[in-house]
């Protein structure tokens, strides 16, 4: 290894650098005519913003796709053991999900010694028509859908998964609760319409049978999700 490495030496050193050109006998000169010629220069595009509050984590040179823009508002990239979303209109920087602790499955095998897998190291991330696939390097495989619902007219203040993993419900200024189902997010499973102010606090119960909705005074109000929210029972605090 050594003689192949002092025989490669000499030989960059005995090359004429202004003469070769790789892979044929042509000179620099006949090669410089052949190549089209161009001008330099121009405009072609604009940075409106940079910012260096967003620091990606990339745990290897030879990684790739740890960074993935599904449009020019939308950015997923890795951060330690999260996956983040970054949104360059609102300069806004979210956290989708975290493998810094325990990660279960929503489906349970029998046949598995150990559900779910920790403290995961991401080695590849893709993300497309709303959904969204994490490896690790041990073989991980996480699968999550990523979507935009609309429907609320103000801001959100609060939001919560039910135990399913399938069902999640945000809370807004505009009053309302809004119950979603991500195999469908055409329209809400329900509207719920609180009577004085925004919807502050969501929680459902560990059985998933109640969905618990706050307003920052006065009401609490108790769904019964087995009856698909048709239900209520309202609770006035003094």
């Amino acid at each position: 290894m050594e003689d192949f490495y002092y025989m490669a030496e000499d030989f960059v050193d005995d090359m004429d650098e202004d003469n070769y050109v790789a892979g044929g006998d042509m000179d620099a000169d006949e090669y410089d005519m052949e190549c089209k010629q161009m001008e330099k220069g121009g405009n072609y595009y604009e940075f409106f913003h940079i910012t260096r509050l967003v620091k990606p984590t990339i745990l290897n040179f030879q990684l790739r796709n740890l960074v993935w823009a599904t449009s020019k508002h939308d950015v997923y990239l890795m951060s330690n053991y999260s996956v983040m979303h970054w949104s360059p209109l609102s300069c806004n920087l979210s956290e989708v999900l975290n493998f810094s602790e325990h990660v279960a499955p929503t489906e349970k095998h029998s046949v598995s010694l150990l559900e779910g897998f920790t403290q995961t190291q991401i080695s590849t991330l893709a993300v497309k028509d709303n959904y969204m696939v994490v490896g690790g390097f041990q073989g991980e495989l996480t699968f999550k859908t990523v979507a935009t619902v609309v429907g609320h007219l103000d801001y959100s203040f609060a939001s919560a998964w039910h135990p399913d993993g399938r069902i999640f419900a945000p809370g807004n200024q505009d009053k309302t609760c809004r119950v979603w189902d991500i195999r469908n997010l055409s329209k809400p499973v329900a509207t719920l319409k609180g009577n004085l102010g925004a919807v502050r606090s969501i929680r459902f119960s560990s059985d998933g049978q109640f969905m618990v909705v706050a307003e920052p005074a006065d009401f609490v109000h108790v769904y019964s999700t087995r009856a698909d929210y048709h239900k209520r029972r309202d609770r006035l605090l003094w």
